[in-house]
């Protein structure tokens, strides 16, 4: 595996997403790719979004759940242009709430400390904020990815990755239509775009 990527909160952008992946040389057979969660929602194409996204996971990218694909199988929006499928919906199920590998933990909102991650409840997973931000970590020295919460919010530069010895915070605010950014962690970088204008920076960090 060359590099970890990463990237949260698409609301919809899943045109940006490919530019983003085409931008950094994705490479499905060379990369790990994590997508966070937040797919729908907000943008200008939901569904169109969750199928590049189950594309990606056929691909072997991991595919996370975040806090609107859950409100849409608990029932709480939808907003959506057409019913689910029963495929996506079926996928939406499947997808897990948060994932592991040797360096990091990967989560939509974060995680609460002092639980197991296997005991971790659906609701903090998806949507935890201040107990989060405000805990003393790492678990098991290992750093953890999230997004859920703009990151100009929680002390880094706007538009820029919360960059911190024991999380990551990538939500850059295309939700907000501000920028969508996917996240070489490997190698400190990321790839970022500009929702309105549609320009494409790379940070190194």
């Amino acid at each position: 595996m060359n590099r970890r990527l990463v990237i949260s909160d698409i609301h919809g952008h899943g045109e940006s997403l490919l530019e983003l992946l085409t931008t950094a040389q994705y490479s499905p057979e060379q990369d790990q790719l994590v997508l966070l969660g937040d797919y729908i929602h907000k943008g200008p194409d939901s569904l169109g979004t969750l199928e590049i996204v189950y594309s990606l996971k056929q691909q072997g990218a991991w595919v996370i759940r975040g806090n609107h694909e859950q409100d849409v199988l608990d029932h709480k929006r939808n907003q959506l242009a057409a019913p689910l499928t029963e495929r996506m919906r079926q996928f939406l199920l499947q997808m897990p709430l948060w994932k592991a590998d040797d360096q990091y933990i990967y989560a939509h909102a974060g995680v609460r400390a002092g639980v197991e991650l296997q005991n971790q409840s659906i609701t903090d997973l998806t949507t935890i904020r201040d107990e989060f931000f405000h805990s003393n970590f790492p678990i098991r020295g290992k750093q953890i990815v999230f997004g859920h919460t703009l990151t100009s919010r929680i002390g880094a530069k706007f538009g820029h990755i919360l960059w911190k010895d024991d999380r990551i915070g990538i939500d850059t605010g295309a939700g907000k239509r501000l920028f969508l950014s996917l996240v070489d962690l490997t190698n400190k970088i990321s790839y970022r775009k500009r929702i309105t204008t549609g320009e494409i920076d790379i940070i190194h960090y």
